[in-house]
């Protein structure tokens, strides 16, 4: 009803904020020629033994996020394609940075995600402790909606919201481990 509402009275967003991401993150394949010279703890070895076991047949990365509810999650996307004029979904929980242009099961544009990181939680470095931009690039392969993402840094997301667009900049902190740190500022994320 709400989303009905804010459609009607002609508002150019609706934002809905909630906890686990939305979009659809599968298990990457990750060659093990990527993990060459990468030491892992042997939690971290198993982990990424079960997920290059899973990989190959599209499993989902995390069934406690919205992958784990994919008819529910397309009970939301009906409604916010007929409810909504600009959806914008804004989660949280990962401890990473995330952008997805979300689709439905048939693959229609449903709105956009963003994922803001954690200021001080350890992500997905913790698990997989491979080049930023290996895992990340591995990450944007096995996931369509996915357009960006940074796995490795701490920070925040500052979004805003105009009548013409909606955009995302993510800002990261240089150490969450001392009270002297840096604010780096990521790419903005724009969307109309």
């Amino acid at each position: 009803s709400q989303l009905a509402a804010s459609k009607d009275r002609g508002a150019t967003w609706q934002v809905l904020g909630q906890q686990v991401l939305m979009g659809k993150v599968m298990i990457p394949e990750i060659p093990a020629a990527m993990m060459a010279g990468v030491e892992l703890s042997e939690r971290s070895r198993r982990y990424f033994a079960a997920m290059q076991q899973l990989a190959p047949l599209g499993m989902p990365m995390n069934l406690d996020a919205w992958d784990g509810y994919p008819a529910c999650r397309e009970r939301v996307h009906q409604q916010l394609l007929e409810l909504a004029n600009n959806p914008v979904v804004l989660a949280g929980d990962t401890h990473n940075a995330w952008a997805f242009n979300m689709r439905n099961a048939s693959g229609d544009a449903v709105g956009i995600e963003i994922g803001t990181p954690g200021i001080s939680s350890p992500g997905l470095e913790t698990y997989l402790p491979m080049p930023a931009d290996a895992l990340n690039q591995a990450l944007r392969n096995s996931s369509e909606e996915l357009v960006a993402l940074d796995t490795y840094r701490r920070g925040w997301s500052e979004i805003r919201l105009t009548p013409t667009a909606m955009t995302n900049r993510w800002h990261f902190v240089s150490t969450v481990l001392e009270r002297e740190y840096a604010v780096v500022q990521g790419d903005v994320l724009h969307c109309e």
